[in-house]
């Protein structure tokens, strides 16, 4: 240890006495690491964060399989709400399962004005099944959820309260008008509950029977309709159950509605996957999953890009370091301990790089975020620097380091001790070849940067041509 913060010590006194070496690497890393941590930091939040739920491994979600009308994003579709509740009382699997529908937006009355909400119609045991408790007040159960339009209660999210009620102590028990029928506050949910969603959340839920409040009139048959697939549903399975026996059970459940009501469940059965890839709907999870890792792709080639740069530098600074090498090892250094202490000065660049690259990251996640509809902005998740991207970040960094340096370091300890010092640093301890290691790093960094920019290129080209489509009515405002 006395020995690294030696070479850690010598390492900085030696990036201080090269100050524009020491920008323009510092300057290339953070770019390269920042927007790997940027991107990093938006699959962590879409897809890595776990749910916060009471013993999330025993969840699961149910979808529907409807064998003629596959949805064009995949075959797991959602299910009708009598379906459901078929599936609720015939089930030997789950000690409870849940149904919610996707956000719903309605008209609040909160200030002076009406606003838009946006509120999930869940079934009684939804916070239940999950295991979510309020943070202020309770939360309501299968009791107000019995008889349509006989409990107007609400539970609002933790962010809805501190962002439009002010985070007011005297919550529980006010009244809300939404649709023009008034709502009385009985809960607040956790904070950093968004319901079973890791992309966008409600503003607050209600009991499915409130559906002729919430719903306009045009949908409200939806609630007795069994082909109306409306409403997503989560499980929990009992003590020791599987997920095996859980689809064979509702497999012979939904045979039975098929054979009792042919026409709407014709060909229909159920698929059951674990509810932590429910956060996000399933075609619409695949399509984000490849945009998100074309997304690193693209970033980790801008890395691999500044990566090649710094290499590149440090050879070139091996150079007129040629001498002071050669004296080393001529007073008895050995090239084992020469190129420990030249990495520990490409670790130490590689982690500057880091902390400058969390600024860039930083700034990027909120450029990225800002693109968000403003009338949905309050809804979406926001993706955190948290601990597990600071962790990706240190070994990015780290790595970083390792990558570039190594190659410099190597090519450095194999100096030629009398010809760099017969020299006196004049290209010392280089043997000059026609195409070096060097040559081969430059045309690297212009090959990927090509591929990068042509990517780019062509993204812009697409989103112009996006843009300029006719949607066949007037968009201003």
């Amino acid at each position: 240890m006395e020995r690294l913060w030696k070479d850690v010590t010598y390492a900085l006194r030696t990036l201080r006495r090269s100050p524009a070496f020491t920008a323009a690497a510092v300057l290339s890393l953070a770019l390269g690491i920042g927007l790997n941590t940027a991107i990093f930091t938006l699959i962590n939040t879409l897809f890595l964060n776990p749910l916060p739920v009471d013993r999330a491994s025993e969840l699961v979600a149910v979808y529907t399989v409807d064998a003629k009308n596959a949805s064009p994003l995949g075959n797991l579709l959602q299910v009708s709400y009598p379906n459901y509740k078929d599936y609720r009382d015939n089930n030997t699997v789950f000690t409870g399962l849940a149904a919610y529908s996707f956000p719903l937006p309605v008209s609040a009355s909160i200030g002076p004005a009406a606003e838009q909400l946006f509120c999930e119609m869940v079934s009684g045991n939804y916070f239940q099944v999950l295991g979510v408790r309020p943070s202020r007040g309770q939360v309501f159960g299968p009791d107000d959820d019995a008889v349509p339009g006989a409990s107007p209660v609400v539970v609002l999210s933790h962010s809805v309260w501190q962002n439009r009620f002010g985070g007011a102590e005297d919550i529980v028990g006010r009244e809300i008008r939404m649709n023009g029928v008034s709502f009385t506050v009985v809960g607040v949910a956790p904070e950093g509950f968004h319901g079973v969603n890791s992309l966008f959340g409600p503003d607050a839920w209600v009991p499915t029977m409130m559906y002729g409040q919430v719903l306009p009139a045009q949908f409200r048959d939806w609630m007795e309709e069994r082909r109306a697939l409306v409403f997503s549903l989560a499980g929990r399975l009992k003590s020791g159950a599987t997920i095996d026996q859980a689809r064979a059970n509702l497999a012979a459940v939904a045979k039975s509605l098929e054979e009792t009501y042919p026409l709407p469940n014709e060909g229909r059965s159920t698929a059951i996957r674990p509810l932590t890839e429910a956060t996000i709907f399933p075609g619409l999870r695949e399509g984000l999953a490849a945009g998100t890792a074309v997304l690193m792709g693209i970033v980790g080639l801008v890395l691999l890009i500044a990566c090649s740069n710094i290499a590149n530098l440090l050879l070139a600074r091996a150079t007129s370091r040629g001498q002071e090498v050669a004296v080393r090892l001529a007073l008895g250094a050995s090239r084992a301990r020469l190129v420990q202490q030249l990495m520990t000065e490409a670790v130490l660049l590689g982690l500057l790089g880091g902390v400058f690259g969390l600024l860039v990251a930083y700034w990027t996640r909120n450029l990225i975020w800002s693109t968000r509809p403003p009338n949905f902005a309050l809804n979406f998740v926001t993706p955190d620097l948290d601990a597990r991207v600071l962790l990706f970040a240190l070994v990015v960094s780290m790595a970083t380091g390792l990558v570039f340096g190594l190659v410099p370091a190597l090519a450095s300890s194999r100096t030629n001790v009398v010809n760099a010092i017969k020299d006196q640093g004049q290209g010392a301890g280089r043997r000059r070849r026609r195409f070096g290691l060097g040559n081969v790093l430059i045309v690297g960094q212009v090959a990927f940067s090509l591929v990068a920019l042509i990517t780019a290129a062509l993204f812009l080209r697409s989103s112009r041509s996006a843009s300029e489509i006719d949607p066949g009515f007037d968009t201003e405002h």
